[in-house]
């Protein structure tokens, strides 16, 4: 990957990260449930038993609501953890 590319991605990772925020708790709240619900009523989702997420944090998009619905819906939730002799690699966990 270039050296100019890695920059881009780290400045776009930074600028959304300060938008994230900026948001208020009422506004974080309103984006979790409504990603959460539209997750829920797609059609891949509602077919799938098995779903690999991400445990949200650092201001992120609270994914914590959506994967305990999954749950609920005997549905197999899997999220990633750094593989611990390569950590390059990403193994997804149950």
């Amino acid at each position: 990957m270039s050296t100019n590319l890695v920059k881009r991605q780290k400045i776009i990772r930074q600028t959304v990260r300060q938008y994230r925020r900026q948001l208020t708790c009422e506004q974080e709240n309103s984006a979790t449930d409504k990603i959460t619900y539209l997750v829920l009523e797609h059609e891949l989702i509602r077919s799938a038993a098995h779903l690999a997420l991400f445990f949200s944090f650092d201001g992120e998009i609270n994914t914590h609501p959506l994967i305990k619905k999954l749950w609920t819906q005997d549905k197999k939730v899997y999220l990633p953890v750094l593989h611990p002799f390569n950590r390059h690699q990403l193994l997804f966990l149950h």
